[in-house]
């Protein structure tokens, strides 16, 4: 039951963080702070290394062009099996079943 409920708010701390990103991102703050309400018990991690992004453009005349291939970071909560992160303004859940979208980016 306590295994659930630090999920819960741990979920509820990366979609605050995402809220929070998003307002330095537009511009409206240069800072904003999080909680994440979890103990530092070394189940949450900024890890700066977790994951990539590649987009390439294919044009008509068959000369594909890669625009952006970059390392994306994470704010990572593990907790058991699960694991809940935010990266790359998404909320993103997963478990020993696969992984789901809790927040889109």
């Amino acid at each position: 039951m306590q295994s659930a409920a630090d999920l819960d708010s741990a979920e509820h701390a990366m979609t605050q963080l995402d809220s929070k990103a998003s307002l330095v991102g537009i511009g409206d703050t240069d800072t904003q702070q999080v909680n994440l309400g979890v103990e530092n018990d070394g189940r949450t991690l900024a890890r700066t290394d977790d994951g990539w992004m590649r987009v390439k453009i294919d044009p008509d005349d068959g000369g594909e062009m890669e625009v952006v291939n970059q390392t994306l970071g994470a704010v990572v909560y593990r907790n058991g099996d699960t694991a809940i992160a935010y990266q790359n303004g998404g909320v993103w859940k997963r478990t020993g079943d696969g992984a789901t979208m809790v927040s889109p980016p």
